[in-house]
Order: structure tokens, then C-alpha cells, then sequence
């Protein structure tokens, strides 16, 4: 990969992953429409003692603070499984950011290097970061299941 497209991806995934995530903390998840459940299956994380953040967002409400979602205050290294529980069935994106350096914040160095960990459904492979339209899935009303690798950055 020739440097300026890593940077272009990095930047990409990097201003991507930022308006999804914030400066905040809150998944706002309506726990009183809750009722079609979506089980995701994260591989490669690493063990930590600092926050991973799911977060499950529909078109309208991507890269927003809106959606639903949950926040591990740890991981053990491996695979683990969280369930969601989505509004309604339809089509949602899945975004996942292990905030390695626990700042609160997306991070990247000055050669936009990201330093965080992150994941998202679908498409990973792409030159830019995620889009709804490639991170997209499809929850039907009896919920669904999928897997989300997780990307870490290189020491």
C-alpha cells in the first residue's frame, strides 16, 4: 500500500469513525421499543482494561450519537459475543472503537496513523473509510447474527 493512500484511508476511516463516535460517550438505546435482538460476534480483540464501544445505527442516525449499543469497560483477548437490541428490524451498520489509549478520543498520530482499535460490518477492505452503504446489514424481525473483525494498529 503506497503511503499516500494509506494516508487517505487513514483519513477517511479516521474522520468516519470520529462523527460516529464523538467527543461523548452516550449509545442512546430506547430500552422501551427494544425488541428485535442482533448478536454480534467481535474476533481479534485484544485484552484490555479500557473501553470498547459497540455502537448499531440505521442510515438516518449514522455516524451520529444516535442508535443503539453498548460499551465493555474490558475485553479478554479472543472473540467475544454481545446482543444488541434494535428498535425495529431493517437495515443498520455496525461500528466497533476500542479506544486503546483511553483519551475519549479517536486516535491518530501526526502521520494519520490510526492508534485506536476499530471494526466494522461488511466491507473492510476499501479505499477510504466505512460507508453506510458498505457496512450495511440487514436485521430481519426474528434478529440476526453476524461477526465483526477487529483492526489494530501495528507496533
Amino acid at each position: 500500500m503506497t503511503a499516500a493512500y494509506q494516508k487517505r484511508l487513514t483519513q477517511a476511516l479516521s474522520s468516519a469513525l470520529i462523527m460516529m463516535f464523538g467527543a461523548g460517550h452516550a449509545l442512546a438505546d430506547d430500552a422501551a421499543s427494544t425488541t428485535v435482538p442482533l448478536t454480534i460476534t467481535v474476533t481479534d480483540v485484544i485484552e484490555t482494561t479500557v473501553p470498547l464501544y459497540i455502537s448499531v445505527q440505521t442510515k438516518a442516525d449514522y455516524r451520529s450519537m444516535k442508535g443503539s449499543g453498548t460499551i465493555l469497560k474490558e475485553t479478554s483477548s479472543g472473540t467475544l459475543t454481545e446482543t444488541v437490541q434494535l428498535p425495529a428490524a431493517g437495515d443498520y451498520a455496525i461500528s466497533i472503537w476500542h479506544d486503546l489509549d483511553n483519551d475519549g478520543r479517536f486516535s491518530m498520530n501526526e502521520r494519520y496513523e490510526i492508534l485506536d482499535g476499530w471494526g466494522s460490518s461488511g466491507v473492510t477492505e476499501m479505499a477510504g473509510g466505512p460507508t453506510f452503504s458498505s457496512s450495511k446489514i440487514t436485521v430481519p424481525n426474528f434478529g440476526a447474527e453476524t461477526s465483526v473483525a477487529m483492526v489494530y494498529p501495528k507496533t
